[in-house]
């Protein structure tokens, strides 16, 4: 994991090179988003500077709080659908129970896996502010539709987890 995060961070001019990894977040979005993980690091101080949406090329994961110090919702958005899992912190790392390591580096995230035997690193950038995904609102071939109407096999476990959408009271 050591290994493939110091490649990453290595390789993070050239990811920025490619244009797919620029930052093209908003004032506001940057700020709305660093606000949401500066009030969670008050509460949960080793799940903040995971919290929020993180892009790569066609997919993106959104990891939202929950109310378990440690513990993540991560909800991986990529072209076919959408999958929830859930991650715990463990020495700034985030372990999720689809058998991947998700480390910060920065505007970077790495998540780690093994396939065929071979380490694997895939790096997302920039998180966006959190959009709860019980509204999220989105069109699928012109007619408006909800994640949550979309994908109900995401929303029963992440709400039965515990997931949190907003701020800490």
């Amino acid at each position: 994991i050591e290994t493939l995060t110091q490649q990453m961070r290595q390789q993070i001019p050239q990811l920025l090179e490619t244009g797919y990894y620029l930052d093209r977040r908003t004032v506001e979005e940057r700020e709305q988003r660093n606000i949401f993980a500066a009030a969670w690091a008050e509460v949960d101080a080793a799940i903040a500077p995971f919290l929020g949406e993180w892009l790569a090329l066609e997919e993106s994961l959104a990891i939202f709080p929950t109310s378990t110090r440690g513990k993540a919702c991560i909800i991986d958005n990529y072209l076919e659908g959408s999958k929830f899992y859930l991650g715990h912190v463990v020495n700034g790392k985030v372990y999720t129970d689809r058998y991947t390591v998700l480390t910060v580096d920065g505007d970077f995230l790495g998540s780690t896996s093994v396939y065929n035997n071979e380490a694997n690193l895939y790096a997302y950038a920039h998180p966006h502010p959190l959009i709860n995904p019980e509204v999220a609102a989105f069109h699928i071939d012109s007619v408006p539709s909800t994640f949550a109407e979309n994908y109900p096999d995401v929303m029963q476990p992440f709400q039965a987890a515990g997931c949190l959408t907003d701020l800490p009271e």
